[in-house]
């Protein structure tokens, strides 16, 4: 029988602190690794850090280079 998994909101995971008032939580997984960042929802520069399988963690602000798409 093939098992099926379910993803579930960070909430529903057990032993995490909480995420600080106004944060933002994501988090992806699967059989390679994972990869999750956590933004901050009020900040103007967007900040947020962020990690994946490799292990090290990063803290930036959004690039304010404007986006063209062709």
């Amino acid at each position: 029988m093939k098992r099926v998994g379910r993803y579930q909101p960070v909430s529903s995971l057990s032993g995490l602190p909480v995420t600080p008032n106004d944060f933002i939580v994501y988090l992806y997984a699967d059989g390679m690794g994972y990869l999750f960042s956590l933004k901050d929802a009020s900040d103007p520069c967007h900040f947020a850090i962020f990690s994946d399988t490799a292990g090290l963690i990063y803290q930036q602000s959004a690039l304010t280079a404007p986006v063209v798409a062709r």
